[in-house]
């Protein structure tokens, strides 16, 4: 849908201004398409007055078939994407991006690319949401289109733990990845980040509720990858969790042997 698209362009677009870096996780190297975190699993919280780093790994789609609801209803080919701007950023925070051509925060699909969102949190937590406008570069009917379109639906908790109670809109837990491949046979590799280092579990059950594997993960602050093998698993759909003090996360995957 139109959203998607924008999705992958926005995050595409991370980059003009701020010095961090970021390396393309190979994790990704094989999916057709997609932006990793989405806006469901979203950024990462952050305590006020903390550094702050997180990376977006995403995969431009090639054609507009791949993006049901945009303007150009017939198959064309996507040339690329580029943002036009980033709204909502908390005080002290930038964003940037390695653009794949030499103008600046262009992306090409089919290419695995990813941007980076650092700086220091602000004194004061809130919960800071984030508008994104992008520009889709579309080739149709002899000559390249542009589509303008604005997405919202990430965003970046500032907490303080300083604070009495946290409110709703202030949730500090583990943000989990989509496990990568999925479907998969032997293995699949799974994907989280924390906020600060600490034991997590690792859980999976059946569908029908009966817990098949639990172990327990010494994970640091940022991004954790944990390989799960699946022996003595039937084929099926699975629910995984990781749980840490915080609280948790469950997401789906599917063993195909």
């Amino acid at each position: 849908m139109k959203r998607f698209l924008l999705l992958l362009l926005c995050i595409s677009g991370l980059s003009h201004y701020a010095n961090a870096q970021c390396t393309p996780n190979i994790l990704y190297t094989d999916s057709v398409f997609g932006v990793w975190p989405d806006t469901t699993t979203n950024f990462p919280p952050v305590e006020i007055n903390d550094a702050y780093f997180t990376q977006l790994d995403m995969i431009l789609p090639s054609n507009t078939s791949d993006v049901p609801g945009l303007p150009v209803q017939v198959s064309a080919p996507i040339d690329s994407g580029s943002v036009l701007s980033v709204i909502g950023l908390p005080a002290g925070m930038d964003y940037a991006c390695g653009s794949h051509t030499p103008s600046p925060c262009t992306y090409l699909p089919d290419s695995l690319g990813c941007a980076a969102l650092s700086g220091t949190a602000p004194a004061e937590a809130g919960v800071y949401d984030i508008e994104i406008t992008v520009r889709a570069y579309v080739f149709f009917l002899g000559s390249t289109i542009e589509y303008d379109l604005t997405f919202d639906g990430y965003r970046i908790v500032v907490t303080d733990s300083t604070a009495v109670g946290l409110s709703d809109d202030v949730e500090v837990r583990a943000v989990l990845q989509q496990n990568r491949p999925n479907p998969f046979d032997r293995f699949t590799d799974i994907e989280f980040e924390l906020m600060n280092a600490g034991p997590a579990t690792f859980k999976v059950v059946n569908m029908l509720g009966d817990e098949v594997f639990n172990t327990e993960i010494q994970g640091r602050s940022g991004v954790n990858t944990y390989r799960f093998e699946p022996d003595g698993l039937n084929e099926g759909i699975y629910l995984y969790s990781i749980i840490t003090e915080q609280g948790h996360v469950t997401k789906r995957m599917v063993y195909s042997n």
